[in-house]
């Protein structure tokens, strides 16, 4: 996805007319631009659509062992792990089990995000900016369309995961 096609989508949804050049302009494009990073965070992190959802074989550090548990090393970019029976403590991983496939949100770069989630980064930039530009009318249809959009999205797995994680 293109950082700008986003942010033009989002100002569109919200009434506003303008051209590409409106985004290089102080105003508007650059409090979307500003917020952008926030809505990919926020996005990445949402366990129930599993957007950058990665699995890895963890490796073991160089002590292996740590109190009764086996230490493990945190995969570079890792946001949230999503597999239970795993512990993390000041950025290792800990595990009863001697090998370990991690599955775990990763951090990733707008680019790097496939096309069929614009349309919801789109809707949640637009909530975001939506006060900021004097928008808040806009808010209650915004919320609606982002819900429809998330379900659409979301992934059944993540929830199965949670629900194993509660039990123990």
């Amino acid at each position: 996805m293109k950082k700008e096609e986003i942010i033009k989508k989002s100002l569109l949804k919200l009434g506003f007319a303008y051209n590409d050049n409106d985004l290089e302009e102080v105003g508007a494009g650059e409090s979307a631009s500003f917020l952008l990073k926030d809505v990919v965070i926020n996005l990445l992190c949402d366990e129930e659509m599993a957007i950058s959802l990665t699995k890895e074989e963890l490796k073991l550090t160089e002590r292996r062992v740590y109190n009764n548990k086996f230490e493990f090393i945190k995969p570079k970019k890792c946001l949230e792990v999503l597999s239970p029976g795993i512990t993390e403590i000041n950025g290792l991983l800990y595990s009863r089990r001697s090998r370990v496939m991690l599955e775990y949100l990763k951090e990733e770069d707008l680019k790097d995000i496939d096309d069929k989630y614009e349309r919801l980064f789109v809707i949640a930039l637009a909530i975001e900016i939506a006060p900021t530009l004097g928008k808040e009318n806009n808010l209650a249809r915004l919320y609606s369309e982002f819900e429809i959009e998330k379900e659409k999205h979301t992934d059944s797995k993540v929830r199965v995961y949670r629900l194993e994680e509660m039990r123990e």
